[in-house]
């Protein structure tokens, strides 16, 4: 089912062969179309909607990099403010040993790891305008130890997980959650 459909990239270009000598031409022209033109009235619509919201003298002095972080948010991952920041809820408390065990974990872990479980929670892999304290993370307890693996709720910042009974389960669990999360742009 070949169902495309074409588009001139200038008037006549529709019954001209791509050669060498026109191969720049075409490919500038393509991409100018692909980026720009085919999308006109999509990119009109968010900027029309970014001029609302940032409008007047707040637009003139934002830089780039302020842009890129309100809307990507922070690359950098302080994973102390997010323990410092974090709700404990179903029982759970900042010394209820699961939630020792799991901050040391957490903390031991590489950056790539630490970053698959900011994804798993948030479904975002970058903190938040504020950093990982501005998060508003929620560690909620999901029943007493099992083999089940921790879930979390990405929309609420929520991960829900059961009151292991050892570090080493703790770290298998999460390690495996991570490895195994997979869908809804967590891949």
């Amino acid at each position: 089912n070949d169902n495309r459909e074409g588009h001139e990239l200038y008037p006549g270009s529709a019954d001209e062969a791509v050669t060498n000598d026109n191969r720049e031409e075409f490919v500038k022209r393509y991409i100018k179309w692909v980026l720009r033109d085919s999308v006109k009235a999509q990119l009109a619509a968010l900027c029309g909607g970014f001029a609302q919201l940032v409008a007047g003298p707040a637009a003139a002095i934002l830089t780039p990099d302020d842009l890129e972080q309100i809307v990507c948010g922070l690359p950098h991952l302080d994973f102390k403010a997010l323990e410092a920041s974090t709700r404990y809820e179903g029982g759970y408390s900042k010394d209820t040993p699961v939630v020792r065990w799991f901050w040391k974990v957490v903390h031991s872990r590489p950056l790539a790891w630490q970053r698959r479980l900011l994804t798993f929670v948030t479904a975002s892999a970058r903190a938040p305008l504020g950093g990982l304290g501005k998060l508003g993370l929620t560690l909620q307890r999901a029943g007493p130890d099992t083999n089940r693996l921790p879930t979390a709720s990405t929309c609420f910042h929520v991960l829900l997980m059961p009151e292991y009974a050892d570090e080493a389960k703790v770290a298998s669990k999460l390690d495996a959650a991570l490895r195994h999360a997979h869908g809804f742009g967590n891949e």
